[in-house]
C-alpha cells in the first residue's frame, strides 16, 4: 500500500520536506506508518511517538479526498486505504 505523509510546522523543519512516500503491506497499523517514518528520518532525530503512542503536542491526521482532517487517535488501528495521505503537525497556539 502506498501511502504519502504530509508534515507541517516543526515536522516539516525537522524532517526537511513537506511530503514523503512510503510503500508498506497492506495491513499497515498506524503505530507501524510511525515507526517507518522515525526510521526513515533517524538522522534528523525526529521523534514523533514514545512507546506506542504520540508523544505530548502531536498530532496526527488522514486528510480526506474534501480536504479536511479527520483526526488518527489509535496508532494500534490499521490505515484504511491504499494511496492514504496522513498529515503529522504539531500542536500550535494562535488566534
Amino acid at each position: 500500500m502506498k501511502v504519502v505523509v504530509e508534515f507541517i510546522g516543526y515536522f516539516r523543519i525537522k524532517a526537511g520536506c513537506e511530503l514523503v512516500e512510503f510503500e508498506l503491506p497492506d495491513d499497515v497499523s498506524a503505530a507501524e506508518l510511525v515507526d517507518a517514518i522515525e526510521q526513515k528520518f533517524e538522522r534528523q532525530k525526529l521523534k514523533i511517538s514514545k512507546e506506542g503512542i504520540l508523544q505530548e503536542g502531536v498530532l496526527m491526521f488522514y486528510r480526506k479526498e474534501n480536504g479536511g482532517l479527520e483526526r488518527i487517535f489509535n496508532l494500534s488501528s490499521g490505515l484504511k486505504d491504499a494511496g492514504e495521505r496522513i498529515v503529522i503537525a504539531n500542536l500550535m497556539g494562535g488566534g
